[in-house]
């Protein structure tokens, strides 16, 4: 608890002294003090890329860093450059400015052209400050780093994004990508497919400066062999508001998928109560509010928290799937980990909700998983002899390639050699 005050403390410290420098409108000062909060990761190498944090990329430039180290990475989290950018803009006109309609709407037009100006100045102190050869970003789309983008080309820098959004073509919410704009040096992507469908809307992108590598943090599932603890199982939950729901377009189907939804979780919650020797750890994203949902369920349906009931927003993906012997969740990616990893999948079967299946990345694999519909269902592949899935290795390798690229472990150096060749070709 004192370490996570003195974190937390020390957090608040910087984002006031960075909003200080702007204050003063001192942008050498402001370069010192993304200097000071820069994580590093270093590896011997000449060459700095500066990466534009948020949680789950953390994941791929660990991996990288870890299995192809050809890199050092300085991080700097996204919220210390929204705080730069929010100076410059309106607050109530920051609010309806989004990455779709940045390009296509009027709104914060005179704070992106002082945000710009101001980044101009700036960055030359940062570049020195950090020894930067280049920026990742986790995605094309955030606000904060568009002018950055453009200051980067400007001044020599490779602006490369390595688009961690890769499942949105299969949610069937492809033409807002249309309004998106590409202004880096390169994009690498997951997989042939979403490459191929962002080539057709995306403004800026070329065969030339796009290449496929495929998620450098699942190459720890063909490299770690662990064993599962075959009582524990970890379930990643969902939440009333994804991209699934945006696709039901009947208000009285959407009222009964979002009950579905808490009707699973509380499913889950059921079953840690029902056997306390299984150890059920529910896995939330890390805003608060998704924590929120589940802690609301469990307060609407229990009297206490089982003692074998985890809900955390912490942990590394990773490590929980690699430890359980089987992982549930929907529509999404940790499901595609689970299958690289060779641990059986669980799944609420929410199917008949539409009728195209062109959101659902099992489709055509549908013996990968183990669809519940009832409680029953759960019982019967958790309580039972062994989880029935077709995991056999063509099956498996073929799904995975499909998504992921070729399933060898190698993702991490195909992306950073991607970068390193972007670098020195700049």
């Amino acid at each position: 608890m004192l370490r996570k005050l003195k974190i937390k403390f020390k957090s608040q410290f910087y984002e006031n002294v960075l909003k200080l420098s702007m204050v003063i409108g001192n942008p050498r000062f402001t370069a010192s003090v993304l200097a000071i909060i820069t994580g590093r990761i270093k590896r011997g190498s000449e060459y700095t890329a500066l990466v534009l944090g948020r949680t789950i990329f953390y994941d791929d430039i660990d991996a990288m860093a870890r299995f192809s180290r050809k890199l050092n990475y300085a991080i700097i989290h996204l919220s210390y450059w929204e705080i730069i950018f929010s100076h410059f803009t309106d607050p109530a006109e920051r609010k309806m400015l989004t990455e779709t309609n940045y390009y296509s709407s009027d709104y914060c037009r005179k704070g992106k052209e002082n945000y710009y100006r101001y980044l101009k100045q700036m960055f030359p102190y940062l570049k020195w400050s950090l020894k930067i050869d280049a920026i990742i970003s986790g995605n094309i789309g955030y606000v904060v780093q568009q002018e950055l983008a453009k200051v980067c080309g400007e001044q020599g820098v490779p602006f490369i994004a390595l688009h961690k959004e890769a499942m949105d073509v299969y949610g069937g919410r492809l033409e807002s990508y249309s309004d998106f704009k590409f202004i880096g040096a390169r994009i690498l992507f997951y997989n042939n497919r979403i490459r191929e469908e962002a080539l057709k809307r995306i403004a800026g992108l070329s065969e030339g400066n796009t290449a496929v590598v495929g998620i450098p943090r699942f190459d720890s599932y063909f490299r770690d062999q662990r064993k599962p603890n075959h009582k524990q199982v970890v379930f990643f939950c969902f939440y009333p508001k994804d991209k699934f729901l945006a696709i039901i377009r009947d208000e009285q189907k959407l009222a009964r998928a979002k009950q579905a939804y808490a009707d699973f979780h509380k499913l889950m919650i059921d079953f840690a109560a029902e056997h306390p020797d299984f150890r059920v750890i529910m896995k939330t994203k890390n805003a608060q509010y998704y924590m929120d949902y589940v802690l609301g369920i469990l307060r609407a349906s229990h009297q206490t928290q089982p003692s074998n009931l985890v809900i955390t927003k912490s942990g590394k993906a990773s490590d929980l799937i690699l430890s359980s012997s089987a992982v549930i969740g929907f529509d999404s990616t940790a499901l595609i980990e689970a299958v690289a990893a060779d641990r059986p999948v669980i799944c609420p079967d929410f199917r008949d909700f539409v009728s195209s299946q062109s959101w659902n990345f099992f489709a055509g694999f549908e013996g990968l998983v183990n669809y519940v519909k009832i409680k029953q269902d759960l019982d019967k592949f958790l309580l039972g002899p062994m989880l029935q899935t077709d995991q056999t290795k063509p099956t498996r390798n073929t799904f995975l390639e499909r998504l992921i690229g070729p399933p060898d472990g190698n993702a991490s150096i195909r992306a950073e050699s991607a970068i390193l060749e972007t670098i020195k070709n700049y």
